[in-house]
């Protein structure tokens, strides 16, 4: 018997509305997980359900997913083809900056491929959110291995691990011989050679504290990126002369880590407020939550994670992934399909890590005038390797709907498939959630808006294997993922989300960034924690926490280059 995070067993001929209605009755919740309305209550009819059979929302997510392959064409004359698909609000690296917000918000069970297959029970382990726990797991004295040891045996840990890249580029590098070679500029990775192991010579494990941050060289990169900041901030705390901390008899060297942990946090939040929310949310959101000091919109609290954000709106950032990317410039492009693999748990013995993979930052973010990459445009759809059955496989996949030679599935519908058996709430209950005042705003979700009729044009164009009873859910009660990538292709040309994305996806932040944290308690003659350690102001964006990094290690003319 199958479960799906409650006590019902679920078969592809079961009515998903009367396992809502069971769970809703029984007030049986999904641990850490709730519905973007709060704490109010949720009616069974509130929730999504498609077709009501999970058979049925198989075959019809099957159909969808021929339709979303299709070119999408843009207002501007953009496309989704591999050649012209780049958003010019959104440089490449912010898709993964999004991606450890997500993991720092959620770490979960791992759902299936079909709607069938047994579910165990699915919770969220990250209690608290936005702390930066993705990067410090429990902490020096509980993840031990994520952090330096120091010069004496036993002295308390404050360092974040980095490891070395391979000192040789690769052969289609060109050759750079300015500077000084600085290595260290990959995670921390070991190879357990006094074990008896088949494999004990490659890099098996990662030393860091949720193995997620090692899925690609994107991700990775960045996080290392951040391991340095934290690395910099406790230097230069250390080296303050006039810091004292007044919290009674907590030894110095755990005061420092965690007053280095509470900076990096606040330029962490400052970063996500003030540069990565206000190229991703719509234009009006993001002006209400300058007017009201950041504070969310519609969703307050804080308490538990809206399965509206992390089984739909956070899905957003697989639509924003390149098909490849040149991490440097002495190097050519790499592609996704590589990069998928480029990581110890699949390919331990392709490290220490070819400088190939190591990222100049400016390819990255808007650096001194460079021109990034730039991150895919939001639209229905992922790039055709992110729908690759054989790279993504959900099982049985077109066992109902079969087709000659290959069609797409992969990652879009196992996200399709997680919004659907979850259960988040309808469109329709979501949109009166929205302020009035940007509701109103919205060519959609007005109550002059036409969403309807525009899905009904879009889901039709080219395409004629939906049946009425098919089409009328699509546009009557689209799945939430569905409509957050349409809501971004029509109200913005895809180059941010539209409103109800912008409002779910800003609130799940803001709430949390507004969230209490303070400092151990300290003197430090008249100055703050960042007046030490930032010579100006806190860094405000990407670049401005890069710059930061170059300048304490000395990395304008290093090699593998770093800006």
């Amino acid at each position: 018997m199958s479960t799906h995070g409650f006590d019902f067993p679920i078969s592809l001929s079961d009515d998903l509305a009367q396992i809502f209605i069971l769970r809703e009755q029984k007030n049986i919740g999904l641990p850490g997980y709730r519905h973007f309305i709060g704490n109010g209550k949720v009616k069974p009819d509130d929730l999504y359900v498609g077709l009501g059979f999970a058979r049925d929302n198989e075959i019809l997510f099957e159909k969808l997913l021929r339709r979303l392959v299709k070119l999408q064409k843009f207002k501007d004359g953009a496309d989704s083809s591999s050649t012209f698909y780049g958003n010019p609000n959104i440089p490449a690296g912010y898709t993964y900056l999004f991606q450890l917000v997500a993991h720092d918000l959620t770490k979960n069970t791992s759902l299936p491929g079909v709607m069938d297959e047994p579910i165990q029970k699915n919770f969220n382990a990250r209690r608290r959110g936005l702390l930066l726990d993705t990067l410090y797991g429990g902490g020096p004295q509980t993840d031990k291995s994520v952090y330096e040891a120091e010069s004496s045996v036993g002295e308390f840990r404050s360092h974040l691990r980095v490891g070395k890249v391979d000192p040789k580029p690769r052969y289609d590098a060109v050759e750079d011989t300015i500077g000084c070679p600085y290595l260290q500029r990959d995670l921390p990775r070991s190879a357990q050679t006094e074990l008896k192991e088949p494999t004990n010579k490659w890099m098996l494990d990662v030393l860091v504290a949720d193995e997620r941050n090692d899925d690609t060289p994107m991700i990775s990169q960045l996080v290392v990126l951040f391991h340095l900041a934290h690395n910099a901030i406790l230097e230069k705390l250390k080296a303050a002369t006039g810091l004292k901390f007044t919290n009674g008899n907590v030894p110095s060297a755990i005061n420092l880590f965690e007053a280095t942990r509470y900076i990096l946090t606040k330029v962490y939040w400052n970063i996500l407020k003030r540069d990565a929310l206000k190229r991703m949310l719509n234009a009006d959101v993001y002006a209400e939550y300058e007017a009201s000091n950041f504070k969310p919109l519609a969703d307050k609290n804080i308490d538990e994670i809206p399965m509206e954000f992390s089984h739909a709106c956070c899905r957003v950032g697989h639509a924003m992934i390149r098909e490849a990317y040149q991490f440097n410039r002495f190097h050519s492009m790499q592609e996704l399909r590589v990069a998928l693999a480029t990581n110890s748990n699949s390919m331990p013995q392709a490290f220490p890590l070819e400088q190939s993979w190591v990222a100049q930052w400016s390819q990255f973010f808007e650096i001194d005038g460079n021109k990034p990459l730039l991150s895919r445009r939001i639209g229905p759809g992922y790039n055709r390797i992110l729908m690759d059955e054989t790279l993504f496989r959900n099982l049985d996949f077109g066992k109902y709907t079969p087709q000659k030679g290959s069609f797409p599935g992969g990652l879009l519908l196992r996200d399709l498939i997680r919004g659907t058996m979850e259960g988040m709430l309808k469109l329709s209950v979501l949109r009166e959630l929205v302020p009035n005042k940007l509701q109103q705003k919205s060519s959609l979700l007005s109550k002059n808006g036409d969403w309807e009729d525009r899905l009904l044009v879009w889901l039709e164009k080219d395409f004629d294997e939906f049946s009425p009873r098919e089409l009328d859910s699509l546009v009557k009660d689209p799945p939430l993922l569905f409509w957050i990538l349409f809501e971004a292709m029509e109200q913005e040309d895809g180059k941010r989300l539209g409103t109800l994305g912008s409002l779910i996806f800003g609130d799940v932040l803001l709430a949390r960034i507004d969230q209490k944290y303070a400092p151990p308690k300290y003197s430090a003659e008249g100055q703050s924690l960042d007046d030490i350690v930032f010579e100006s102001k806190m860094p405000q964006s990407m670049p401005d926490l890069i710059e930061f990094v170059s300048k304490s290690y000395d990395l304008d003319d290093r090699r593998p280059r770093f800006l």
